[in-house]
C-alpha cells in the first residue's frame, strides 16, 4: 500500500489516500494522481506530501518538492539552476539529497550527485561517481544490511572494501 495525492490544475493537493493500484484510483476516483511519502509522519522529519502541500510552520525545512528534470537543467533569469547543493527531492518513490555544493547538479537523483536522504535513520550507500558526491569522514550509510562509518574523506570506496568501519 503506498500513499497517493490527488493534484488539482495549479499542482496543488487536494486530497491524499492509501491504496495499491493507481489505475484503480484514476478509473474509479477521476482526476490527477502521483505516488506520495506518508503526509502524516512525525513534524520534524522531512516528507514529500505533493506537490503545493505542507503541515508546517518551518514548510521549507520539511516539504521536499519532486524533482525535475527541466528546472535542473534550464537556469533561472539569472543564470542560476535549480539544484545547487543540499536540497532534498522526492524521486522514484524515496527522498534524495543533492550533495553537490555550489555546482550545478543537472543529474537524475540515483545517477550523480545526490544521496538517500530516509526521512528517518540512516541513509542506504549510494556508489559515489566522483569527489563531487564521495562521502566524508564520519558519515554514516547502511550497506548489505549493517551500518558503516566512512573513515576518510572523499570516500568513494564500498563499505567492506576500503575507508568504512562496521558500527
Amino acid at each position: 500500500m503506498s500513499y497517493y495525492a490527488e493534484l488539482d490544475a495549479n499542482q496543488v493537493v487536494l486530497r491524499v489516500i492509501v491504496a495499491d493500484d493507481p489505475q484503480w484510483i484514476a478509473g474509479n476516483l477521476g482526476g490527477t494522481w502521483i505516488e506520495t511519502a506518508d503526509p502524516y509522519g512525525a513534524p520534524t522529519e522531512v516528507t514529500y506530501a505533493g506537490i503545493g502541500m505542507g503541515y508546517a510552520d518551518n514548510l521549507p525545512d520539511l516539504f521536499a518538492s519532486v524533482w525535475d528534470q527541466v528546472a535542473a537543467t534550464t537556469p533561472d533569469s539569472e543564470g542560476n539552476y535549480l539544484y545547487n547543493g543540499g536540497e532534498v527531492v522526492w524521486h522514484e518513490g524515496r527522498l534524495w539529497e543533492n550533495v553537490t555544493e555550489g555546482v550545478p547538479n543537472v543529474w537524475e537523483p540515483g545517477v550523480s550527485g545526490w544521496h538517500d536522504a530516509p526521512a528517518g535513520g540512516v541513509p542506504q550507500w549510494v556508489q559515489p561517481t566522483g569527489a563531487h558526491d564521495a562521502y566524508n569522514m564520519g558519515d554514516l550509510v547502511t550497506h548489505n544490511g549493517q551500518t558503516w562509518m566512512s573513515d576518510v574523506d572523499a570516500n568513494v570506496w564500498e563499505p567492506g572494501v576500503f575507508g568504512w568501519t562496521a558500527q
